[in-house]
């Protein structure tokens, strides 16, 4: 992580008020280099945590999708680039894309390319919203949902809910009690440290007994895929890393914080 890419984060990270649970999922997808798919109604700042997430790959080629976009269009794209290892795609809107282009973007994650997307709870926008009615009835709801092909979820590693920010929030941020400024350089300092320690592990951190039996308990209560076990062992071994790069058991917190990123998928 190079001075420019802590310059762009810090641009987009203090912009972002409130959101805390949603910036700490931008700090573990960035040690284990996670897609993810960030929801919430208009105003929860979507689409600037997923720029912010972006911004921490300078090194990667950002290729943002539009809602025209065609799967030919975007295989000459990204042809046109060559190495998909060095792409991050950007998506905002993620179910109102063309059917086509959500199943090429399942055989992309299944090429281990970085996707970030947003998702609204509903057509409107509004479901869930703390200052606006939604206008639209579960059967629609349900239809905008279902657009989006299972098995593109259960392949992105993360969901993370954000937030509309609340009127405390946005006091402190105007009162200069908001912590965002010196949050962002802890952040950067602790990917830079867990990074090399996860790509250094070929397999996923072990757990310790007590992790193991939090496992079990949610892959049998939860009914998680194998694609969503690997997933939350690979999350873990980040999170693990971000506390403490000597731990060589990943104890149960962690795989407790990993499920919770995960299981919102199933």
């Amino acid at each position: 992580m190079n001075a420019s890419a802590t310059l762009k984060s810090e641009l987009s990270f203090t912009r972002v008020i409130g959101n805390l649970s949603a910036k700490r999922a931008i700090e573990v997808a960035a040690v284990a280099a996670a897609s993810m798919i960030i929801k919430g109604p208009h105003g929860a700042q979507k689409g600037l945590i997923a720029n912010a997430y972006a911004e921490l790959y300078p090194s990667r080629l950002v290729v943002r999708i539009s809602v025209s976009d065609r799967p030919e269009e975007l295989r000459q794209r990204l042809a046109d680039h060559g190495d998909l290892s060095d792409i991050l795609l950007l998506i905002p809107n993620l179910p109102e894309l063309k059917r086509e282009t959500l199943v090429y973007l399942k055989e992309l994650l299944d090429q281990q390319v970085l996707i970030v997307a947003t998702v609204q709870h509903c057509p409107c926008g509004n479901l869930n919203s703390r200052v606006r009615g939604c206008s639209c009835d579960l059967e629609t709801v349900q239809r905008y949902r279902s657009r989006i092909p299972f098995g593109l979820l259960d392949a992105c590693s993360m969901l993370v809910e954000s937030d509309e920010p609340t009127c405390s929030d946005i006091m402190a941020r105007q009162n200069g009690f908001d912590s965002g400024d010196e949050r962002i350089d802890a952040v950067l300092a602790r990917v830079k440290k867990a990074s090399p320690a996860f790509i250094a592990r070929r397999e996923p951190i072990p757990l310790k007994m007590e992790a193991i039996d939090l496992l079990d308990t949610a892959v049998r209560c939860l009914s998680l895929s194998t694609v969503a076990v690997e997933n939350i062992r690979k999350l873990t071994t980040a999170i693990t890393y971000l506390e403490s790069t000597s731990y060589e058991l990943a104890p149960a917190h962690c795989v407790a914080e990993a499920i919770q990123y995960v299981m919102k998928n199933n």
